[in-house]
């Protein structure tokens, strides 16, 4: 096509093309998934083509037809001139420049920017054919018509350098020309400007020369107005664009001080406990509020682990804690710390994972001292359990562990036995009209006392209301339940043995075994009942024990009266 255009235009030799086809092979090698095989067939490939061009080179230089291309390829003479067709100086120079650069493509970083600097040197030599194709300067293309470079060849050379660029890992010049940033963006927009400017002034300038337009002075002056224009106008735009960037990257990074500012402030004056941690634990980051909390100076803590400040007994949870927080990225409960005065506080903590864009990640931790609210939530729970004047549960307080009791028992699926004991204080009201009820309060107290002295720590004493209490026992059968009311009367009766006070204390006992899965409030309903089945029975004794004595006071009462009539 190129002939029927332009004749005696320069074709593409087929050394020139068999040596191209090569270099390309060679450079599909480089780029493929790499192996063995693919590596020495690169580097045979790219060593033959060294060998070739400089033998090409050679015969320039020496202006004799020699070397072992001729061996491959036999040398033809153009019948016209008798000159030899050999490859052109520019397509052997491009064609060691491309070997060479293969050949230490992605092998160390100092050889790939050395193959970086072979193909920028190739590409130069092609842009000059080019541009030499175009103005029509021989002195660029060869040294005769039938020797110089041709348009295909020197198209083909540059193909080959921009995919060696690409291949090449570790270039220099394709990470900027690719980068997201004001560099990458200016290589962008400026390098195609400056490669294509030039040629395309000069080329308006050859076609209007050769068409007589203008002549040679108007032509370069022309030009360099153009250059000059264009040259001043790509400064301005980028200049601008740049000031624009920069005033951008200004705000922002004030916006960046001034947001760190606000994050140090709330760092350093927020009252809670704020830290940072790498992946391991250790600490990298305390704010003075904490400090304050632990008792250890900054030093004495950055780069330790929380473990380090914790209890003996807690530290096994904190391998717990890192496990999660690295696995779900968020953890949050009750940590306890030890301070450097060796007092102990316990911290809620809220902690999440951080990933920066960069890759780096790190744990935020926020946490509050909870110790006495925690203290205070302990009292409060003891209190809506406990009776206030006796110290034992109350009926709140026996219905929920109780009710704990019976549900161990049925899903445990073994009788451990439970036992209800209901008691109730005989003569409370009879020591208030006495007494007082000050002196009530203190018997109810003792009988709290001596109730709960008589039993097993495992079992359950609560004051049920008024003078009755309620008695759990764990792990008695009936018989071992009986033996347990023998055990509170005894303890009553020691106790007023004992006692200086003007009452004596006792109490009606009923006792009830449970049976897997019951209502408690029916098991005490029941308790009750036998309570005053005993309570009657006790009181009928009394009666009994009174009646000889009524007896044998009667006679004496009847003769009395008769005594004072005589």
């Amino acid at each position: 096509m190129l002939q029927r255009f332009a004749a005696g235009y320069p074709l593409m030799t087929p050394r020139t093309a068999v040596a191209l086809i090569l270099c390309a092979a060679a450079l599909y090698l480089t780029s493929a998934e790499p192996n063995k095989l693919r590596h020495v067939s690169k580097f045979a490939i790219a060593s033959f083509l060294c060998v070739f061009g400089v033998s090409e080179l050679g015969q320039h230089l020496a202006a004799a037809p020699f070397g072992f291309s001729n061996l491959i390829f036999s040398p033809g003479n153009i019948p016209a001139t008798g000159s030899v067709v050999t490859m052109s100086p520019q397509a052997s120079a491009n064609l060691v420049l491309l070997s060479l650069a293969l050949i230490s493509l992605n092998r160390t970083r100092r050889l790939s920017l050395v193959s970086e600097g072979l193909v920028v040197a190739s590409m130069c030599v092609t842009i000059a054919s080019l541009i030499a194709h175009l103005y029509q300067a021989r002195i660029f293309t060869g040294t005769t018509g039938f020797n110089r470079i041709s348009l295909p060849a020197a198209i083909c050379c540059a193909i080959l350098a921009v995919g060696c660029l690409a291949a090449n890992r570790k270039s220099r010049l394709v990470k900027l020309v690719l980068a997201d940033s004001l560099g990458g963006t200016v290589a962008r927009r400026l390098l195609p400007l400056a490669l294509a400017a030039p040629i395309m002034i000069g080329g308006l300038e050859v076609i209007g020369q050769n068409f007589g337009f203008y002549n040679l002075g108007t032509g370069n002056a022309f030009s360099a107005l153009a250059s000059t224009m264009l040259l001043c106008g790509a400064i301005y735009y980028f200049s601008a664009r740049i000031h624009r960037f920069h005033k951008k990257q200004q705000a922002f990074q004030r916006r960046m001080v001034e947001s760190e500012a606000r994050y140090r402030d709330l760092v350093d004056h927020g009252a809670g406990f704020i830290s940072t941690h790498d992946l391991e634990g250790r600490m990298t980051m305390i704010n003075p509020a904490a400090l304050r909390m632990i008792g250890y100076g900054e030093e004495e803590v950055i780069g330790k682990t929380l473990r380090d400040l914790m209890p003996d007994e807690h530290q096994g949870e904190f391998s717990v804690y890192l496990r999660q927080i690295l696995n779900e990225g968020i953890s949050e409960g009750l940590l306890t710390l030890v301070k450097k005065d060796g007092a102990r506080i316990v911290m809620r903590y809220n902690n999440v994972l951080i990933t920066e864009p960069s890759g780096n990640s790190y744990v935020l931790g926020h946490a509050q001292e909870v110790t006495e609210l925690l203290r205070a939530q302990a009292a409060l729970k003891r209190l809506s359990l406990t009776d206030e004047l006796t110290g034992i549960y109350n009926r709140r307080g026996f219905l929920t562990f109780a009710d704990q009791q019976i549900k161990l028992e049925s899903h445990s699926g073994t009788s451990r036995g439970l036992s209800l004991i209901f008691a109730d204080m005989d003569g409370l009201k009879a020591i208030n009209d006495n007494y007082g009820h000050e002196a009530g309060s203190e018997a109810l107290a003792d009988v709290a006392r001596v109730l709960k002295s008589a039993v097993r720590d495992a079992d359950i004493v609560a004051r049920w209301g008024g003078d009755e209490f309620v008695i759990l026992t764990i792990g008695a059968k009936d018989e071992n339940a009986e033996l347990m009311i023998d055990r509170i009367r005894t303890a009553l009766d020691q106790n007023n043995a004992v006692s200086s006070k003007p009452y004596k204390l006792s109490c009606s006992l009923g006792v009830v075994s449970l049976d897997g899965a019951c209502d408690i409030e029916e098991v005490v309903a029941e308790a009750d009942e036998r309570m005053y089945q005993d309570k009657r029975s006790r009181k009928a004794e009394r009666v009994n024990e009174l009646t000889p004595n009524v007896q044998t006071l009667s006679p004496l009462i009847t003769r009395a009266p008769q005594a004072r009539i005589n």
